[in-house]
């Protein structure tokens, strides 16, 4: 899919998606575990790509995580604007973030929407902003070998 198609498909159901997708953390138990491991194990602040209306955004911060959002729609940025701690539209093939900024980042539903041959730019982005560190709490060395 083009993303101006998707850019604006996401604008023109960004409230009906809201009205059906605001409360679903609620319903996935395995989804909060794995957020709560996630929110464990990075540090302020964290980057929510494809944030939508911010409902997992939503869940990250009440873990204690300082949680901005992304979305490549802006109506959606603009609902998730009042429930995070700072949003943008923007494209996550391009992340408009320093090198190094981030504690983590958060692409729970976004990466679907990208193409094969993309893949490794956008992972690539990612890393550029919030690299990997072999020293978070969650990581266990496993020596020589």
């Amino acid at each position: 899919m083009a993303w101006d198609r998707l850019r604006s498909s996401y604008d023109s159901v960004a409230h009906s998606y809201e009205a059906q997708f605001l409360d679903e953390m609620r319903g996935k138990p395995r989804d909060r575990a794995v957020l709560a491991g996630f929110a464990a194990c990075v540090s302020d602040p964290v980057l929510e790509v494809g944030c939508g209306p911010g409902q997992v955004g939503v869940f990250v911060r009440q873990l204690g995580r300082s949680v901005l959002g992304l979305d490549l729609s802006a109506e959606m940025a603009k609902l998730a604007s009042g429930r995070l701690d700072g949003v943008l539209a923007g494209d996550m093939r391009w992340l408009p973030i320093g090198d190094e900024r981030l504690g983590g980042v958060l692409a729970f539903y976004s990466v679907i929407h990208v193409r094969r041959e993309e893949l490794r730019a956008v992972l690539g982005e990612f890393h550029r902003v919030a690299p990997t560190r072999r020293s978070h709490p969650g990581h266990r060395s496993r020596g020589p070998g």
